[in-house]
């Protein structure tokens, strides 16, 4: 992935999807200082079986580009492969 983001704003990278509840956005962006990091929510299938009884609407995988600063950043992916086990 090619990214150079110019502020927390703007992040791009993987994202996987559970339900509305449970995901997670693993990106590339800026903290307020300029530095790079990497963040990431909370996605489980014992944890959503834990708290909530459990059911399954099956996972998505995708690549993502989010930009609320309004300066149209873009991100560069050149390779996504999935293999399903």
């Amino acid at each position: 992935m090619k990214f150079d983001p110019y502020s927390y704003q703007s992040m791009a990278g993987l994202t996987n999807y559970y339900n509305s509840n449970h995901w997670s956005f693993l990106f590339l962006t800026r903290n307020d200082e300029g530095k790079r990091v990497i963040e990431a929510a909370v996605l489980s299938d014992d944890y959503v079986n834990q708290h909530y009884g459990g059911f399954f609407t099956g996972a998505f995988v995708g690549l993502a580009a989010v930009d609320y600063s309004g300066y149209e950043f873009r991100a560069l992916f050149d390779f996504f492969e999935y293999i399903r086990c």
